[in-house]
This record gives structure tokens, sequence and C-alpha cells, in this order.
């Protein structure tokens, strides 16, 4: 017995017209339920207790960044970490993929500006040294 190939069918193809009204794209706010509005609201209830800090880092929630993923933009495989800063003084926010070595950077980084700022408001709160002016006033030396 042989077996008797099927014929392809083709469609024909038609250039698309111009003035062919195409459906518009409507945004849709996300369910209270979805992932990512969660972690937005965990990310500002983060924000809320914290009222002087502007970024956090945290570990990366697979998922979060979906749309990203969707694009073929980045390869989310090497995310670890996301940045979280705050843009304004309303809720707004941004969120940033990271990788470990841009973790620890952010986060090295942020050690070193308290440090300065420690360093800064500790030569602020010296005492003033009357011995090296013949006047008795202090000497102030600039940081800059």
């Amino acid at each position: 017995m042989s077996k008797k190939r099927q014929k392809r069918s083709y469609k024909a193809w038609k250039k698309p017209d111009p003035t062919e009204k195409k459906p518009d794209i409507q945004i849709v706010p996300s369910s209270p339920n979805a992932k990512v509005s969660r972690i937005i609201d965990r990310d500002q209830r983060e924000f809320a207790a914290r009222p002087g800090m502007d970024w956090f880092v945290r570990p990366y929630v697979p998922g979060e960044f979906a749309e990203i993923a969707s694009s073929g933009d980045m390869d989310l495989s090497v995310i670890t970490h996301t940045l979280v800063k705050r843009m304004g003084p309303g809720s707004e926010q941004m969120r940033m993929p990271m990788t470990e070595e841009m973790a620890q950077s952010w986060v090295d980084l942020q050690r070193r500006m308290e440090e300065v700022l420690s360093n800064i408001s500790g030569r602020r709160n010296e005492t003033p040294d009357t011995n090296s002016s013949p006047e008795g006033t202090r000497q102030s030396t600039s940081l800059f």
C-alpha cells in the first residue's frame, strides 16, 4: 500500500490595507490579586515603614519581570535581586532587575556613603581646638 500525499494549500498573500482600522490597545490595571501588584504593595509598605529610605535591594521574585522576559530584552536567568527606588513623595517606585554583582555594588555603595556621612557628622561634633590658634578660635578644615 502506498500512502497518498496531501497537497498543501497556500493562502494568497494580501498587502495590508493602510486605511483598515486596527484594534486599539487598552491598558487594563492588573487585579489586586496579581503577583506583581502584591510585590508592589509589599515594597510600598517597606517605604512606609522607613520614610527616610529612598531605595533598597531585595531578593528577586520569579515572575516579577515577566514583561521583560517576554520581550526578549534581558536574560532573567542571571537575575538574583531587585533594586526598588522611590520616585517622588507618593507611592511611585521603580523596580530594576539586578545580578548578584550589581546588588553587592549597591549595598557596598550604601555602606561607604554611611561611613562618609558618619565621619562628617563626627567632625562637626568635635570640641574646638583652642591651642592651635593664638586668638583661641577654632580653625576649620575643609573636606573639599
